[in-house]
């Protein structure tokens, strides 16, 4: 009896040990200052580890970044490989991910679509003369932007949308001897290059200085070229709305016929 109370002693307090030996070589993982703004832009973050002082750990982070921010591996400078802590049992370390040079003027990055992304980041540690590896995983939510050239290209193809729309309206009312001439033809082409100023102005404006505009005819969110898209779709309803806005108060009327 003696000796099964003492073998179950002896397991217990094995059990303890082992732990408080796990409880100690544990590492606090953070990230914070994630920040990538456009897709074009680097992927920056900075990763906190934190380890027991008595600890003897080391440890390599591991990045998956989506497929669709078109990243650029070679140029990550994170320890990809089995590294120490260091006496200081702190490290801070900058993440940049720079996109791929190829991919700068890619369609997939014009015409990306913004939306909400999460970038997975793991650390592993482990004992140094211990096999047993820990990992754990977190995240950093981004959500970038597309490209400007990209947003003002999208105002293009909604200038030439609606051009098509309006020039097919015409045909089918009017018949084609209204539209297949030179004078009309001179028109869609100056309409054309209107819509591409203004579409183009409202889209820089509102991505640099988006409070300049108060109360628009037209409401887009000008994150992608969808946005740009609707702002050039619509652009003689933000042409008259410029040419409100800019028209001095005091102009004088004009003189009433004799």
């Amino acid at each position: 009896m003696r000796l099964r109370l003492a073998m179950t002693l002896f397991v217990v307090l094995l059990a303890v040990a082992a732990t408080a030996q796990e409880s100690g070589d544990a590492v606090a993982f953070t990230i914070t200052d994630a920040k990538l703004d456009t897709i074009t832009d680097d992927l920056v973050a900075t990763a906190h580890l934190q380890a027991s002082p008595d600890s003897d750990l080391i440890y390599k982070l591991v990045i998956r970044v989506p497929a669709e921010l078109e990243r650029d591996p070679s140029q990550v400078k994170i320890p990809s490989s089995f590294t120490d802590f260091g006496d200081e049992k702190t490290m801070e370390i900058p993440i940049v991910i720079p996109q791929a040079k190829s991919a700068r003027w890619s369609l997939s990055t014009l015409f990306f679509t913004s939306k909400k992304m999460e970038v997975p980041v793991q650390i592993t540690y482990a004992i140094r003369a211990d096999p047993v590896r820990t990992t754990e995983p977190i995240e950093i939510p981004v959500t970038p932007r597309g490209p400007l050239p990209g947003v003002i290209l999208g105002g293009i193809l909604g200038v030439i949308a609606m051009l098509l729309f309006s020039f097919t309206y015409r045909l089918g009312k009017t018949g084609s001897a209204a539209v297949l001439n030179r004078d009309y033809l001179t028109t869609v082409s100056v309409r054309f290059a209107l819509g591409v100023c203004v579409s183009t102005f409202v889209i820089v404006i509102l991505r640099l200085a988006p409070a300049t505009f108060e109360k628009l005819p037209v409401t887009a969110d000008v994150k992608d070229w969808v946005g740009g898209f609707v702002v050039g779709f619509f652009f003689q309803q933000l042409a008259q709305y410029l040419a409100k806005k800019l028209e001095p108060d005091d102009v004088p009327a004009a003189p009433a016929p004799a």
